[in-house]
């Protein structure tokens, strides 16, 4: 049975779902989707995340430190 459970992002300060969905490559941590099967990072949620990415390559992208 996968662990899931409520947490609340640092982010956007919501509660949500996480479920554990394995361990990633080298099997020392786990990782964690939520609902919507988008990969948390940490205690930030999976929306959260995507923003995050997004403007971070948004960033990248046009240049800027």
């Amino acid at each position: 049975m996968a662990e899931t459970n409520m947490r609340m992002c640092k982010m956007c300060k919501h509660l949500r779902i996480r479920v554990n969905d394995g361990k990633y490559p080298k099997g020392k941590n786990k990782r964690f989707r939520d609902d919507q099967n988008r990969l948390w990072s940490g205690n930030v949620c999976g929306e959260c995340n995507v923003e995050r990415l997004r403007l971070a390559m948004s960033k990248s992208r046009k240049g800027v430190q």
